[in-house]
């Protein structure tokens, strides 16, 4: 199992580039909650939108690695048009206008609990080197993603603040 772990690992990092691509502005979407969206990354990612909070969104990347994304609980699968996709253990943040710029709705889902227990609850330690690696190099395709979300979302906070609104 190992071996095949490690040449997905491989194949998924060999796969990763840096570019991110806009959707046009006449087509951008807003988020809901539930929404399964594509993010238009290299390569193109789906994201689950967990929960909307204001301008912030928690989304929860979703992998077609079924072998790498297995943690210490086998994770809830999503079946749609012939993808399987299941949720990676770990959550980001999303400003709206980034989602809305670098992905587009493909479907969506009803029932989130399955998929918001199995994000709190799974453990990424001790579950295999490649497993390991795996979680931990999506995470950081996110890292980028959340940070200037949080930092977009105070600036236009502390912008408003200084105004009085």
């Amino acid at each position: 199992m190992s071996d095949l772990q490690k040449k997905l690992y491989r194949l998924y990092e060999k796969s990763l580039g840096k570019d991110m691509f806009e959707v046009k502005e006449e087509e951008r979407v807003e988020s809901e909650e539930g929404q399964v969206r594509m993010f238009f990354m290299t390569p193109p990612e789906f994201i689950l939108v967990l929960k909307k909070e204001g301008d912030l969104n928690v989304i929860v990347p979703l992998t077609s690695y079924l072998q790498l994304a297995i943690t210490n609980k086998y994770p809830p699968l999503i079946r749609w048009k012939g993808f399987r996709l299941v949720p990676l253990p770990f959550w980001v943040y999303a400003n709206e206008k980034l989602l809305q710029k670098y992905s587009v709705p493909v479907f969506k889902l009803s029932n989130l609990e399955k998929i918001r227990e199995y994000v709190k609850s799974a453990r990424t330690k001790g579950i295999g080197k490649w497993r390991e690696k795996f979680i931990e190099k999506t995470a950081e395709r996110y890292a980028d993603l959340s940070l200037s979300s949080l930092l977009y979302n105070f600036t236009e906070y502390d912008e408003d603040h200084k105004k009085g609104t």
